[in-house]
């Protein structure tokens, strides 16, 4: 039997198999530089400007000192992208390592908020300051005989000035003075228009503008609620209350308030109340005539004119005033 002999470095075989094992070799080598190549960044091509100072060199992230002072949070902070949904951080390279418990977050710094500063006080413009009360009222506030209007100036007659009201009410609509609340001064002056009718007037003063302004808003409430109070007291038929603003200089309010009602055993009566308040004074004047007289209506030259109230309540204004 021929004896097989074994194979020998430097046979045909071993050649073969050692040249193919270089030639793999040499392919693993040419594509790990081909991947390194590829995966490198692009060189930058922008040149840097002349005289700039040199760039640091770069830095890993990895060898960054670690501040000692804890980062800071606020509501822009993101969670990192490499947590899941429990809080848990993955890592890929250490599928199989223990869970390590995330780190107790840093505490959020508290921003103390400086306290608002006060405005000053604002000074109050010359210009602009409150109108200070007017001196104490005297009669020559009150409206004289001339200054009331019917057909034609004259035909009021004075009867007299008082400062004690007594029982004697300024009119239907006002019983009772204490509604005018506990003006400085109170005056009054009455008129007749013979064969007519009868006029009032009252002027009160105040310490401040607020209480006037109150006094005449209670007034003016008085006599709207008029006809309730007059049917209580057996009148007959008491009509609703027309008011109608006047239109005075700037600083004086004004209003006409006319009504008509009958006593049980009289006539038809018309009442017209003007009120005015200039500043701290107030002024009420009241006309009662009988409802069908309308002698006012066209003056001696025949032509139309207006209500007398309406008339007399400007010049009332002037001397209110003054």
């Amino acid at each position: 039997m021929r004896e097989r002999r074994s194979s020998t470095p430097n046979s045909p075989v071993t050649g073969r198999i050692l040249g193919a094992a270089g030639i793999a070799m040499i392919a693993i080598v040419v594509i790990g530089v081909v991947l390194v190549l590829v995966n490198r960044p692009g060189a930058q091509t922008t040149a840097e400007p002349a005289g700039s100072p040199p760039r640091p060199p770069a830095t890993s992230m990895a060898k960054l000192p670690r501040s000692s002072e804890p980062p800071i949070e606020n509501e822009h902070s993101e969670a990192p992208d490499d947590t899941d949904v429990d809080g848990r951080e993955e890592r890929p390279d250490r599928g199989n390592e223990q869970e390590r418990a995330k780190p107790s977050p840093s505490p959020k710094p508290t921003r103390t908020s400086s306290p608002t500063p006060t405005p000053p006080a604002p000074t109050q413009d010359s210009g602009n300051a409150p109108e200070q009360p007017r001196p104490g009222i005297t009669s020559a506030n009150l409206p004289a005989a001339e200054d009331l209007q019917w057909r034609t100036a004259g035909e009021w007659r004075e009867v007299g000035e008082t400062t004690d009201f007594g029982d004697r009410p300024p009119s239907v609509c006002l019983p009772s003075v204490t509604v005018l609340a506990n003006p400085t001064t109170m005056l009054r002056r009455d008129f007749v228009l013979p064969d007519r009718g009868h006029a009032t007037a009252v002027v009160v003063d105040y310490a401040s503008h607020a209480e006037a302004e109150e006094s005449y808003a209670e007034l003016g409430r008085s006599v709207r609620d008029c006809p309730g109070m007059l049917r209580q007291q057996g009148y007959l038929q008491p009509s609703p209350v027309a008011v109608k603003p006047v239109p005075l200089p700037e600083g004086i309010v004004s209003e006409h308030l006319k009504l008509e009602y009958q006593e049980r055993h009289g006539k038809p009566t018309t009442e017209s109340i003007g009120l005015i308040r200039a500043g701290n004074r107030v002024l009420m004047l009241s006309m009662v005539t009988p409802a069908d007289d309308t002698s006012w209506a066209k003056g001696p030259d025949g032509q139309p004119q207006g209500q007398p109230m309406l008339r007399t309540i400007p010049t009332a204004a002037g001397r209110l005033i003054a």
